[in-house]
């Protein structure tokens, strides 16, 4: 999953369900995998992108 693609599906699950207050994974497969990808999205490359955007957010 890009980043871009995240912060969309991050964007509609907040619409559909409001903002979080915590984001929890109860699947052992999927944490590892969520790992990767919260390491993937806070590299000092994409770290603007996802910062500005859960700004906007208000998260």
């Amino acid at each position: 999953m890009t980043v871009v693609r995240f912060l969309r599906a991050l964007r509609r699950f907040i619409s559909q369900r409001g903002r979080l207050k915590l984001l929890q994974s109860d699947n052992f497969q999927t944490f590892h995998s969520a790992s990767r990808l919260w390491k993937l999205l806070f590299n000092n490359r994409n770290w603007k992108v996802v910062k500005d955007q859960l700004a906007k957010e208000g998260l």
